[in-house]
């Protein structure tokens, strides 16, 4: 028995399905599809550059002289016309989003601070070469549709735009070899997304899914036939017959390439062409393509998703931003979506992560996607064809009701979805949740006033050590006879390390909602016990104003909440190496964070109140001087700030008040700029007269830096892999058939 052939439509069905399947069968055992889906997206963007050279040189190219600067007007307007009238639609709909972002922690938004290009770079194509090999598309494009129309001008291009034709065949025979992994590549992405993404993670794109369904519905449907029969002698129900077929088969196939004969042939019986119209033949051979090699308004939903991920991720994207959206943003869209939604990610300093949402949705909405560029492929031409015709009617009354239909139809949708949104994720952030949840990736777990036995690195169950948290200091019994001995002989004479900390200070050193002592330097300590194969620790809180003493008086052995070497504290402390950079911010309400990114702004204001907590490392020296004219307001802890509305804005560091801005989400983080305008070092203090514990914990601390140690917990406390979930995919495999653990 001989099964059909399935079609390349069908097979990315079947890839579809089969991937899910898979994905939900498997779990998480489908990470082993990582690397195939990162090799299946590079091999789809082969031909994006050389395509986009081609298909502007050959297309404008084939043009007639003659009829060239008519066509070319006429072409031009109804393109921007269009476009307008796409990217209008698609900056409204992102008021449909509610205002309750993604909070983020700090690394989000910086890893990506020192990637930003140059615009100038990205738009002036000073040097072609360079833009064509750094995949900078802005400069591709202005410089080679410079290059078509001064080839249009000169007889003797026609041997090079021929040439340009035969590749751009060529690169479309390549792009059709390649498309027949198609299948196999959706399978691959959808198996690794579904048994990998987490569907909290997951669910937060419902809200893009909608407006682009909504939006594309709505564009295809009724506002682009609109625009037609209003400037064309053609009724609503008449245009929206002619662009029914096109578009299901667009729809269906998820390609706009397939439907362009059906287009031509739409068009066709649209204006009732015969033998003797030939110009209207004509145009209709030349336009329809020259009009695919442009962007359509499909093309321009990747601006739509940039300002999703901007609100997904909390990035303000302000008035100015969104112009540079545009800007870029359209020259951009004649390449590869997903070169350009990379592209704008880059330029915005949005999380890259937001990529993987972006190939998730593509691959679902493409097929109204596609629809959409089909619609609006036909109405471009049908508008040109009956302007170089003559039977271009612009009627202002009809206009002006279709303007108002439009703008009515529009406004009730994205009001309609920022009422389903606001109800969905009202109480859909859980990561406050998660923050509290935070523990040491090691296992460890201390319980206030309690021993219990832990494994301090989490590689060994052996190494044990003993962990007890004090309230106070007056709950310890100090060491007998303590100036006697060195700090190394006092740990080992008892066996057990005597760390100080500040409480309070999230991601450092805080208490998590199980009333475990959990942190970036709380895990620190518990390392350095391990290193010191002492089987105890002891943690004991301190502020700014004892921890000297408690140092001296052989209280702690050290502090390990980290502080800035100031020039008031080297002269009763000695600090470890630095062991992490913070970069100073104020934490504001998020409708005012760009009131204080600029640092000459800010000292200029001569209203402000800025607060400060007082155990904050010299925050109080810093204010007075940076800040003069400000009031200044001491707090004792981050709470009192949200509780009592004290201040407009808190001084703290980028690090820690991202943490805060995830606990309070109507706040934001304002780094001050320039980026490097003042950064703090954080070290370790020890008594002052500890030379040989002083150079052992530094030798440590190397290599905790060279081993990756530091980095490890950076990325765990600082950039938030902590604050993620830890249990495994729900899978067949493992929890139905339970054939894995």
């Amino acid at each position: 028995m001989r099964f059909p052939k399935l079609s390349l439509t069908r097979q990315i069905y079947v890839g579809l399905i089969a991937g899910i399947l898979v994905g939900l069968f498997f779990g998480d055992l489908c990470i082993i599809f990582q690397p195939f889906v990162s090799a299946f997206i590079k091999i789809m963007q082969i031909t994006v550059i050389p395509l986009v050279v081609t298909a502007l040189i050959s297309g404008i190219g084939s043009i007639k002289k003659s009829d060239a600067r008519v066509i070319i007007k006429s072409f031009g307007l109804t393109l921007l016309l269009l476009w307008i009238l796409g990217i209008g639609s698609f900056l409204a709909m992102q008021f449909a989003y509610p205002s309750v972002g993604r909070p983020t922690f700090f690394a989000a938004r910086a890893a990506t601070l020192a990637n930003k290009q140059d615009l100038l770079d990205l738009f002036i194509p000073s040097n072609p070469f360079s833009s064509l090999s750094e995949g900078y598309l802005p400069a591709v494009v202005i410089f080679f549709l410079l290059l078509a129309f001064v080839l249009l001008e000169d007889e003797r291009s026609k041997s090079l735009i021929d040439l340009c034709g035969v590749l751009n065949s060529a690169f479309f025979r390549i792009t059709d070899i390649v498309s027949k992994i198609i299948p196999l590549g959706v399978f691959v992405t959808m198996a690794y997304n579904a048994g990998t993404l987490d569907v909290d993670y997951f669910m937060g794109q419902q809200a893009y899914f909608a407006s682009i369904i909504v939006l594309c519905t709505l564009l295809c449907a009724i506002v682009l036939p609109l625009v037609v029969s209003c400037l064309t002698p053609f009724g609503f129900r008449e245009i929206l017959t002619a662009t029914s077929k096109s578009a299901i088969l667009a729809f269906s196939s998820g390609n706009v390439t397939i439907t362009l004969p059906l287009i031509e042939k739409d068009l066709h019986h649209l204006f009732r062409m015969d033998d003797n119209d030939e110009r209207s033949r004509a145009l209709n051979e030349a336009l329809v393509p020259l009009a695919y090699i442009f962007p359509t308004i499909g093309s321009f939903v990747p601006l739509l998703f940039i300002l999703f991920a901007a609100w997904y991720y909390r990035v303000p994207m302000h008035l100015k931003d969104q112009l540079v959206l545009v800007a870029a943003g359209v020259p951009s869209v004649f390449g590869s979506s997903r070169a350009c939604v990379l592209f704008l990610l880059d330029i915005f300093s949005i999380p890259e992560d937001a990529f993987q949402l972006y190939n998730i949705s593509i691959t679902l909405l493409i097929y109204f996607v596609s629809a959409l560029g089909c619609v609006s492929i036909f109405s471009l031409c049908a508008i040109c064809i009956a302007h170089l015709t003559g039977r271009l009617q612009i009627r202002k009354i009809r206009i002006i009701l279709v303007l108002v239909v439009i703008l009515l139809l529009l406004g009730s949708s994205v009001m309609g979805l920022r009422m389903g949104f606001s109800s969905i994720f009202a109480n859909s952030n859980h990561d406050k949740d998660f923050i509290n949840s935070m523990k040491l990736p090691s296992g460890v777990v201390v319980i206030s006033g309690m021993t219990l036995p832990m494994s301090s690195d989490g590689l060994k169950m052996d190494d044990i050590v003993l962990a007890k948290i004090y309230k106070n200091a007056s709950e310890l019994s100090l060491d007998t006879d303590s100036s006697e001995f060195s700090c190394l002989e006092r740990i080992n004479n008892r066996q057990s390390l005597r760390v100080g900390y500040i409480p309070g200070r999230i991601p450092f050193a805080f208490i998590n909602s199980n009333g475990s002592l959990v942190g970036f330097d709380v895990q620190m300590a518990y390392e350095l016990a391990d290193y010191l194969k002492v089987p105890q620790i002891e943690f004991i809180p301190v502020n700014n104003g004892n921890m000297a003493e408690f140092l001296n008086n052989k209280t702690c052995d050290i502090i390990m909440t980290g502080l800035e070497p100031t020039s008031e504290r080297l002269g009763r402390m000695r600090f470890t190496s630095n062991y992490m950079t913070l970069h100073l911010a104020f934490l504001v309400k998020e409708k005012r964070q760009d009131e204080f990114e600029q640092f000459e702004h800010v000292r200029a204001n001569m209203n402000l109140r800025i607060a400060f907590i007082k155990d904050s490392p010299n925050f109080l020296e810093r204010i007075k001087i940076l800040f003069p004219h400000a009031e200044i307001v001491e707090l004792n802890d981050y709470e009192e700030f949200f509780s009592a509305n004290a201040a407009d804005a808190l001084l703290t560091t980028a690090e820690q008040g991202s943490i805060f801005s995830v606990l309070h989400p109507e706040y934001g983080v304002a780094t001050i700029k320039p980026d490097n305008f003042y950064k703090i070092m954080l070290a370790y203090p020890v008594d002052i007269d500890e030379e040989s514990f002083l150079n052992l914990v530094n030798h440590w601390m190397d290599m905790e830096e060279d081993y990756g140690g530091l980095d490890d917990k950076y990325n765990y406390w600082i950039l938030g892999e902590g604050a993620q979930r830890e249990q495994d995919r729900w899978s067949v495999v493992k929890d139905v058939l339970h054939w894995v653990n």
